[in-house]
């Protein structure tokens, strides 16, 4: 996996959920990091991957699993071949220029669409419909003092 560092605007939505948070991730060769605030500035998730392991943390009552948004971020922007090898039985993954679907017993269980430059999104939207989950991902661009975006 390429290493890179984004910031991020996550709108989560779904059975009761409306809840925004603005992400950095952070990948490299020795996982990934995430860390979630609120809008204004209130740490409410961290998770870590290890390449072997996750661990995470989650304010109380933030309403967001901190794991299962790393996984999802994974499951939608890893290569495609490092996903399918990840895939048990029974799980498929189909992927074109601009959509990414994993599929369960060719139920589609997620649905990934986004203006793409691999491994970062400009817009990203996650689906799964069985659980009636959407998360819209949104590239935030950070301008350095001497007027560089980074």
């Amino acid at each position: 996996m390429q290493a890179f560092t984004a910031l991020q605007d996550i709108h989560l939505q779904g059975r009761g959920l409306d809840e925004r948070l603005i992400a950095r991730l952070e990948v490299d060769n020795d996982g990934m990091r995430l860390a979630g605030l609120t809008p204004m500035g209130q740490r409410v998730l961290e998770a870590r991957f290890d390449n072997q392991a996750v661990t995470a943390d989650s304010l109380a009552g933030s309403g967001i699993d901190a794991r299962a948004l790393l996984s999802l971020v994974q499951l939608a922007t890893w290569p495609v071949d490092t996903v399918r090898a990840g895939l048990r039985d029974g799980w498929t993954l189909e992927e074109t220029a601009t959509r990414r679907r994993i599929l369960h017993n060719d139920e589609v269980f997620m649905e990934i669409a986004g203006i793409r430059s691999p491994p970062r999104y400009a817009s990203l939207t996650i689906s799964l419909p069985r659980i009636e989950l959407m998360l819209t991902v949104t590239e935030i661009v950070e301008e350095g003092a001497d007027g560089d975006v980074r």
